[in-house]
């Protein structure tokens, strides 16, 4: 699990004990994420005793810590890359979705409790700024692939939290 926009002063001590205290389960390891000169990038990996306390961790968020509000995902975000691209095409998955107009507010819950009344939700991929809030778009996968052109027709549209949603099928990137 990833938390971020953590104080440069933080420990993994406090991080570990913060979590804990939040959802009442300590987490099995703390890794504070270091620049080359030893001090703190922001973020910390948490390992959790199981999918299902780190998933809940992530629904519920974490109260602010040494006055900073703090980001809470499922995995890392991506590192800058360092040299070339390399052009390595990224396949077209029929059973992800693209839901755009989101409000900033939406969480990834109520993007999946919403698709998830039209078909099975796998994943939810909800972008966010560095202050936590989402930046309105989210990307859904879906358990079939058949069940894609369903949500899109059935949501595409749709007022969700004041506003109307765009769904569609997720391109791939590049």
């Amino acid at each position: 699990m990833f938390i971020g926009n953590l104080h440069s002063t933080v420990t993994a001590g406090q991080v570990a004990h913060h979590v804990a205290a939040a959802c009442g389960m300590k987490p099995l390891d703390v890794f504070l994420s270091r620049r080359e000169d030893g001090t703190l990038e922001g973020f910390a990996l948490v390992a959790m005793p199981s999918p299902e306390h780190a998933a809940r961790l992530v629904a519920r968020g974490l109260p602010p810590l040494l006055g900073r509000p703090l980001v809470v995902a499922r995995r890392r975000p991506r590192q800058p890359r360092r040299g070339p691209r390399e052009s390595t095409p990224t396949p077209r998955f029929e059973a992800h979705l693209f839901v755009g107009n989101l409000s900033h507010l939406a969480s990834d819950k109520d993007v999946e409790l919403h698709v998830g009344a039209v078909a099975p939700v796998v994943q939810v991929g909800l972008p966010r700024k560095r202050d936590g809030s989402g930046i309105g778009v989210a990307f859904v996968a879906l358990e079939r692939p058949t069940d894609a052109p369903a949500v899109v027709s059935t949501l595409d549209g749709v007022v969700f939290q004041g506003r109307r949603l765009r769904v569609e099928l997720a391109r791939a990137s590049g």
